[in-house]
Protein backbone atom coordinates (compact mmCIF):
# COMPACT_ATOMS: atom_id res chain seq x y z
CA UNK A 1 0.00 0.00 0.00
CA UNK A 2 1.43 3.53 -0.77
CA UNK A 3 -0.01 7.06 -1.29
CA UNK A 4 -0.09 9.23 -4.72
CA UNK A 5 0.06 12.69 -4.14
CA UNK A 6 -0.63 15.51 -6.54
CA UNK A 7 2.33 17.99 -7.41
CA UNK A 8 0.86 20.39 -4.71
CA UNK A 9 0.72 17.55 -1.90
CA UNK A 10 -3.08 18.61 -1.81
CA UNK A 11 -4.96 15.27 -2.16
CA UNK A 12 -3.91 12.00 -1.27
CA UNK A 13 -5.15 9.01 -2.66
CA UNK A 14 -4.16 5.18 -1.35
CA UNK A 15 -3.12 2.65 -3.68
CA UNK A 16 -4.29 -0.86 -2.83
CA UNK A 17 -2.11 -2.70 -5.27
CA UNK A 18 -4.27 -6.43 -6.83
CA UNK A 19 -2.95 -9.13 -6.98
CA UNK A 20 -1.29 -9.75 -9.92
CA UNK A 21 -0.60 -13.86 -10.72
CA UNK A 22 -3.81 -13.87 -12.45
CA UNK A 23 -3.57 -14.46 -16.15
CA UNK A 24 -6.90 -13.18 -17.29
CA UNK A 25 -7.00 -10.04 -16.31
CA UNK A 26 -8.22 -7.63 -19.25
CA UNK A 27 -5.63 -4.88 -19.26
CA UNK A 28 -1.45 -4.51 -18.54
CA UNK A 29 0.01 -1.43 -16.96
CA UNK A 30 2.62 -0.28 -19.71
CA UNK A 31 4.57 1.03 -17.18
CA UNK A 32 4.95 -1.80 -14.28
CA UNK A 33 3.82 -4.41 -16.80
CA UNK A 34 1.16 -5.98 -14.00
CA UNK A 35 -2.00 -7.15 -15.08
CA UNK A 36 -4.84 -4.70 -14.34
CA UNK A 37 -8.52 -5.88 -14.16
CA UNK A 38 -9.61 -1.95 -13.59
CA UNK A 39 -7.60 1.07 -13.26
CA UNK A 40 -8.61 3.40 -10.59
CA UNK A 41 -10.51 6.79 -11.30
CA UNK A 42 -9.31 10.74 -11.24
CA UNK A 43 -9.09 11.38 -7.47
CA UNK A 44 -12.50 13.03 -6.29
CA UNK A 45 -10.53 16.23 -4.74
CA UNK A 46 -10.38 16.92 -8.76
CA UNK A 47 -13.88 16.09 -9.56
CA UNK A 48 -15.16 18.43 -7.20
CA UNK A 49 -13.45 20.68 -7.41
CA UNK A 50 -13.87 21.22 -11.09
CA UNK A 51 -17.68 20.77 -10.19
CA UNK A 52 -17.54 23.48 -7.76
CA UNK A 53 -15.61 25.87 -9.41
CA UNK A 54 -17.96 25.91 -12.61
CA UNK A 55 -15.35 23.79 -14.59
CA UNK A 56 -17.43 24.16 -18.19
CA UNK A 57 -16.05 21.31 -20.05
CA UNK A 58 -17.32 17.91 -19.97
CA UNK A 59 -14.80 14.58 -18.83
CA UNK A 60 -15.25 13.54 -22.66
CA UNK A 61 -13.49 17.25 -24.03
CA UNK A 62 -10.56 16.95 -22.34
CA UNK A 63 -7.48 15.09 -24.16
CA UNK A 64 -5.30 12.34 -22.54
CA UNK A 65 -7.24 12.06 -19.08
CA UNK A 66 -9.49 9.12 -18.54
CA UNK A 67 -11.54 10.25 -15.53
CA UNK A 68 -12.80 6.45 -15.25
CA UNK A 69 -9.39 4.56 -15.47
CA UNK A 70 -6.90 6.56 -14.33
CA UNK A 71 -4.34 5.32 -11.78
CA UNK A 72 -2.17 2.38 -12.33
CA UNK A 73 -3.71 0.61 -8.86
CA UNK A 74 0.37 -1.20 -8.68
CA UNK A 75 2.42 1.91 -9.26
CA UNK A 76 0.31 4.75 -9.26
CA UNK A 77 1.25 5.43 -12.89
CA UNK A 78 -1.52 7.47 -14.61
CA UNK A 79 -3.04 7.35 -18.15
CA UNK A 80 -0.42 9.46 -20.03
CA UNK A 81 2.18 7.56 -18.18
CA UNK A 82 0.75 4.53 -19.56
CA UNK A 83 0.88 6.35 -23.36
CA UNK A 84 4.43 7.80 -22.56
CA UNK A 85 5.68 3.95 -21.89
CA UNK A 86 3.85 2.59 -25.37
CA UNK A 87 5.49 5.33 -27.13
CA UNK A 88 9.08 4.99 -25.23
CA UNK A 89 9.34 1.33 -25.74
CA UNK A 90 8.84 2.07 -29.56
CA UNK A 91 11.28 4.92 -29.62
CA UNK A 92 13.98 4.52 -27.48
CA UNK A 93 17.26 2.60 -28.56
CA UNK A 94 18.47 0.05 -26.57
CA UNK A 95 22.22 0.00 -27.29
CA UNK A 96 23.12 3.49 -28.59
CA UNK A 97 23.57 5.69 -24.96
CA UNK A 98 20.97 8.36 -24.32
CA UNK A 99 21.16 11.97 -21.86
CA UNK A 100 17.54 12.03 -21.25
CA UNK A 101 16.07 15.02 -19.59
CA UNK A 102 13.19 14.63 -17.24
CA UNK A 103 11.11 18.00 -16.37
CA UNK A 104 8.90 17.51 -13.28
CA UNK A 105 9.20 13.80 -13.11
CA UNK A 106 7.06 11.22 -12.45
CA UNK A 107 8.06 8.64 -10.14
CA UNK A 108 6.32 5.59 -11.78
CA UNK A 109 7.87 6.29 -15.56
CA UNK A 110 11.13 7.03 -13.49
CA UNK A 111 10.71 3.56 -12.92
CA UNK A 112 9.88 2.44 -16.01
CA UNK A 113 12.79 4.79 -18.00
CA UNK A 114 15.47 3.75 -15.15
CA UNK A 115 15.31 -0.08 -16.72
CA UNK A 116 16.98 0.98 -19.88
CA UNK A 117 20.96 1.20 -18.58
CA UNK A 118 22.03 3.19 -21.80
CA UNK A 119 19.72 5.88 -20.54
CA UNK A 120 21.32 8.53 -18.63
CA UNK A 121 18.55 10.36 -16.87
CA UNK A 122 18.66 14.26 -15.36
CA UNK A 123 15.76 15.21 -13.43
CA UNK A 124 15.08 19.09 -13.55
CA UNK A 125 11.90 20.51 -11.28
CA UNK A 126 11.60 24.39 -9.55
CA UNK A 127 9.34 22.86 -6.53
CA UNK A 128 10.58 19.50 -5.82
CA UNK A 129 13.62 18.52 -3.87
CA UNK A 130 16.38 16.00 -4.96
CA UNK A 131 16.29 16.56 -8.27
CA UNK A 132 19.35 17.60 -10.90
CA UNK A 133 18.44 20.93 -11.23
CA UNK A 134 16.15 23.59 -9.72
CA UNK A 135 15.43 25.59 -12.55
CA UNK A 136 12.51 27.48 -13.93
CA UNK A 137 12.34 25.93 -17.48
CA UNK A 138 11.62 29.58 -19.45
CA UNK A 139 15.38 30.29 -18.22
CA UNK A 140 18.08 27.86 -17.96
CA UNK A 141 21.34 28.70 -17.57
CA UNK A 142 22.29 25.46 -15.64
CA UNK A 143 21.76 23.74 -18.50
CA UNK A 144 24.16 24.17 -21.89
CA UNK A 145 22.90 24.13 -25.04
CA UNK A 146 22.81 21.13 -27.47
CA UNK A 147 23.10 18.95 -24.29
CA UNK A 148 20.01 16.37 -24.82
CA UNK A 149 18.92 13.48 -26.96
CA UNK A 150 15.75 13.51 -25.42
CA UNK A 151 13.45 15.25 -23.01
CA UNK A 152 10.24 14.59 -22.06
CA UNK A 153 7.85 17.82 -20.28
CA UNK A 154 4.58 16.45 -19.48
CA UNK A 155 1.92 19.03 -18.11
CA UNK A 156 4.50 21.70 -17.02
CA UNK A 157 3.56 24.31 -19.97
CA UNK A 158 0.28 25.13 -18.46
CA UNK A 159 2.07 25.87 -15.45
CA UNK A 160 4.42 29.21 -16.59
CA UNK A 161 3.90 32.52 -17.34
CA UNK A 162 5.45 32.63 -20.54
CA UNK A 163 5.03 29.21 -22.66
CA UNK A 164 6.94 30.40 -25.47
CA UNK A 165 10.02 31.32 -23.42
CA UNK A 166 10.10 27.83 -22.46
CA UNK A 167 9.51 25.92 -25.30
CA UNK A 168 12.31 27.86 -26.77
CA UNK A 169 14.69 26.74 -23.93
CA UNK A 170 13.77 23.53 -24.25
CA UNK A 171 14.45 23.78 -28.06
CA UNK A 172 18.08 24.94 -27.01
CA UNK A 173 19.50 22.28 -24.44
CA UNK A 174 18.34 19.44 -26.92
CA UNK A 175 21.37 18.12 -29.40
CA UNK A 176 20.57 18.54 -32.89
CA UNK A 177 18.33 15.65 -34.32
CA UNK A 178 17.47 15.46 -30.80
CA UNK A 179 13.26 15.21 -29.65
CA UNK A 180 11.05 15.21 -26.83
CA UNK A 181 7.72 14.36 -25.53
CA UNK A 182 5.90 17.89 -24.93
CA UNK A 183 2.37 17.55 -23.16
CA UNK A 184 0.04 20.03 -22.03
CA UNK A 185 -4.22 19.81 -20.84
CA UNK A 186 -6.21 19.60 -23.92
CA UNK A 187 -9.76 20.77 -24.27
CA UNK A 188 -11.02 19.32 -28.00
CA UNK A 189 -13.57 21.43 -28.27
CA UNK A 190 -11.65 24.88 -27.64
CA UNK A 191 -11.01 27.25 -30.97
CA UNK A 192 -8.51 29.12 -29.10
CA UNK A 193 -5.81 29.19 -26.38
CA UNK A 194 -7.16 30.50 -22.68
CA UNK A 195 -4.54 31.53 -21.21
CA UNK A 196 -3.83 34.78 -18.68
CA UNK A 197 -0.41 34.92 -16.72
CA UNK A 198 -1.78 37.58 -14.31
CA UNK A 199 -4.66 35.62 -13.02
CA UNK A 200 -3.82 34.71 -9.64
CA UNK A 201 -7.52 33.44 -7.92
CA UNK A 202 -6.99 29.79 -7.31
CA UNK A 203 -11.17 29.50 -8.06
CA UNK A 204 -10.88 31.65 -11.10
CA UNK A 205 -8.31 29.52 -12.40
CA UNK A 206 -9.93 26.36 -11.06
CA UNK A 207 -13.05 27.46 -13.34
CA UNK A 208 -11.41 28.55 -16.64
CA UNK A 209 -7.95 26.66 -16.67
CA UNK A 210 -9.19 23.41 -14.61
CA UNK A 211 -6.67 23.21 -11.82
CA UNK A 212 -5.49 25.89 -9.10
CA UNK A 213 -2.15 26.35 -10.69
CA UNK A 214 -2.61 26.51 -14.32
CA UNK A 215 -2.27 29.65 -16.29
CA UNK A 216 -4.05 28.54 -19.31
CA UNK A 217 -5.81 26.01 -21.67
CA UNK A 218 -4.93 24.84 -24.76
CA UNK A 219 -6.73 23.96 -27.70
CA UNK A 220 -6.61 20.89 -29.96
CA UNK A 221 -4.15 21.85 -33.32
CA UNK A 222 -4.97 20.20 -36.46
CA UNK A 223 -2.58 19.82 -39.05
CA UNK A 224 -3.47 19.44 -42.92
Amino acid sequence: MFIIWDMAGKEGRTIQPQPIEFTNAPYKCSVCQKQVFEFLPLAQYYIENLRNHGFPYKPEEGETINFEQYLCPHCGASDRDRLYACYLKEKLPHDDLVLLLDIAPSLPLSNFINTYKNITRHTADMLVEGVDFAVDIMNMPEINSDTYDILICSHVLEHVKDDKKALSELYRVLKPGGWGIIMVPIILTLDQIDEDPQVTDESERWRRFGQFDHVRLQQQIRFC
